[in-house]
């Protein structure tokens, strides 16, 4: 196989296994001036001590430079509620946390 292209499926094949293995932490709703980030939620516990909220603070202050301010979080619906029942207990990380924030 030639180096290049060996070097190259490498790349995707590490690529890959960093994106698989990352939490699914996402901005929801943005603004020029904030924005909503949520993250999966397991437990209480992970709340406020999971790596996926450290993830999502991070997000806030890369749009952030400046400092940013936490207004409202909250558990977020992921699907409706009547579709939650059917599926409860079947989805992992069925729980959504929700951080809005402002950027100062």
């Amino acid at each position: 196989m030639r180096r290049p292209l060996r070097l190259a499926l490498e790349l995707v094949t590490f690529g890959v296994v960093v994106s698989a293995c990352a939490h699914e932490v996402g901005m929801i709703r943005e603004s020029p001036s904030g924005g909503v980030v949520a993250y999966p939620i397991h437990s209480e516990l992970d709340i406020l001590s999971s790596k996926a909220r450290s993830d999502a603070i991070r997000l806030i202050d890369e749009k952030c430079r400046r400092g940013h301010q936490i207004v409202r979080e909250g558990e977020a619906p992921r699907v409706r509620k009547d579709i939650d029942r059917v599926w409860e207990g079947q989805m992992s990380g069925s729980r959504l946390w929700g951080l809005e924030f402002t950027c100062r």
